[in-house]
């Protein structure tokens, strides 16, 4: 979940992570989910983290671009 310490569209993030809600992990176990208090990245917010990449200014649409992202590379190994 972005840190939303700055963030002011903090309402938007509930419907691209909707996962939150029922479970934290994605059915093809691709993708997990889980809340921290603070990354301490504030001059970075809003702020998340994949496997231990900080990605700053994290909006809705950035984080639908990293799923994509890492679906494709994903695929790409795979093959």
């Amino acid at each position: 979940m972005p840190c939303l310490q700055e963030y002011t569209g903090a309402q938007e993030f509930p419907k691209v992570l909707v996962l939150l809600e029922s479970k934290h992990t994605t059915d093809d176990m691709m993708f997990t989910v889980e809340t921290v208090s603070c990354l301490g990245v504030c001059d970075l917010a809003s702020a998340c983290t994949v496997n231990d990449v900080v990605y700053s200014t994290v909006t809705p649409g950035k984080v639908y671009a990293l799923i994509d992202q890492f679906k494709k590379e994903a695929a790409e190994v795979r093959v």
